[in-house]
């Protein structure tokens, strides 16, 4: 069956028969813009609930960032298509962003390439696992919006953000996946206890698993 905390999350987090269910029951009956952030690319699995994606895409149509930097692609079919959908829909700006397994970068590039024509050139996929390769991007003095959602690793978050640290201005945007989990256990309290980060938004269950955006001030 599909109960509403259910339908809260996207397609891929359904089983294999709650997936057809959905397919052939709600999603006929929906709006392509309303159903988009359920559904994202059926072929291509992807992560974030609906109204994580949701948050992520009009924040960035609403600050128009030049650049944003995402860490933590894995196939592209989260995080990483709505930032590059709400960038093509406002017809400017890049999204930089890194994934350490050669598997999936390989996924979601190829799958791009093919399949997500349009958004693809306003992507550079990158194969890493340190965000030191955004530095010369960062350089540039551009509007940028970051995002953090790596491995489940407070040390490791709180690593990313300090290195990011140096390039916050008045402006700059910080989205936070996981911000009730071990993931974000360490910076949590650095960006709360700071004047300057004024939260935009923040999703709890049951529409998110932990969601926060700042914007720095």
């Amino acid at each position: 069956m599909l109960n509403a905390n259910l339908l809260k999350q996207n397609f891929w987090a359904l089983t294999h028969f709650q997936q057809i269910l959905y397919v052939l029951f709600i999603r006929p009956f929906q709006k392509k813009d309303v159903r988009i952030f359920f559904d994202a690319v059926l072929s291509l699995p992807g992560q974030m609930y609906k109204a994580e994606r949701k948050a992520l895409y009009a924040t960035v149509r609403e600050v128009k960032p030049d650049y944003c930097f995402e860490i933590g692609t894995y196939t592209g079919g989260g995080s990483t298509f709505f930032i590059s959908k709400a960038l093509m829909d406002n017809d400017a700006g890049r999204l930089f962003t890194i994934e350490n397994s050669e598997r999936l970068y390989n996924k979601a590039i190829n799958f791009y390439e093919r399949s997500l024509k349009t958004q693809y050139p306003f992507i550079k996929f990158i194969l890493s696992s340190s965000p030191t390769v955004f530095e010369q991007y960062l350089k540039e003095n551009r509007s940028n919006m970051i995002f953090l959602d790596g491995a489940e690793d407070g040390k490791q978050t709180l690593e990313q953000y300090n290195f990011f640290k140096p390039y916050f201005k008045k402006g700059t945007i910080l989205a936070l996946h996981d911000w009730n989990t071990e993931k974000t256990i360490k910076v949590k309290p650095v960006i709360t206890r700071n004047n300057h980060w004024i939260k935009l938004t923040e999703l709890q269950q049951p529409e998110s698993i932990g969601f926060a955006i700042f914007k720095y001030e």
